[in-house]
């Protein structure tokens, strides 16, 4: 048997220099592998903001209107955090706390009456406030004393003392007058 047929039977191709002598290819199965085990650990980690309650879905603000927005939820860890009612543009319409250090796992509970801007902290004068579910006390209240926020979509933006990433939360909710 002559020709290029008898070569290709008699002896297997060799490797020179291809992928798998040259390590490539376990390179690649190697980092596959630990980015699968890194995304698996990445999603059994306990989220930042847990049980997150914002109720009633929709606010109805203007003169007379003393019905709040109640807000509640726990962190996974101990940490100083500001937590901002933002329009869906992205501005913020109001701040309900600024770097308050909270503890973990302690459920942190606000209400908002659908003012904008930055409130002192107030626990006098204002009607007594009924536990919300699940709060260990009356809530904190942060009262902002600008106009009213405009009709809109809005939602909380958290951020953590020391992130440059604040963490906008999914659950809306509408301001109405």
């Amino acid at each position: 048997m002559s020709g290029v047929g008898a070569k290709a039977i008699g002896r297997a191709p060799r490797l020179e220099g291809g992928p798998l002598r040259d390590g490539t290819l376990g390179l690649v199965v190697v980092l596959t592998l630990g980015g699968l085990l890194l995304a698996q650990r990445l999603k059994h980690l306990p989220a930042p903001v847990e049980a997150v309650v914002i109720k009633p879905a929709i606010l109805a603000v203007g003169p007379g209107l003393r019905q709040p927005l109640e807000i509640s939820f726990h962190l996974d860890k101990a940490r100083r955090i500001t937590v901002e009612i933002v329009s869906t543009e992205g501005h913020t319409v109001a701040t309900l706390v600024r770097n308050l250090p909270w503890p973990a796992e302690r459920r942190l509970c606000l209400v908002w009456y659908g003012n904008r801007g930055v409130g002192p902290l107030i626990g006098k004068g204002l009607p007594p406030l009924r536990p919300l579910d699940g709060c260990p006390a009356a809530p904190l209240l942060r009262q902002p004393v600008g106009r009213p926020a405009p009709p809109g979509e809005y939602h909380l933006r958290i951020l953590f003392a020391g992130s440059q990433q604040p963490l906008p939360l999914p659950q809306t909710f509408l301001v109405e007058r």
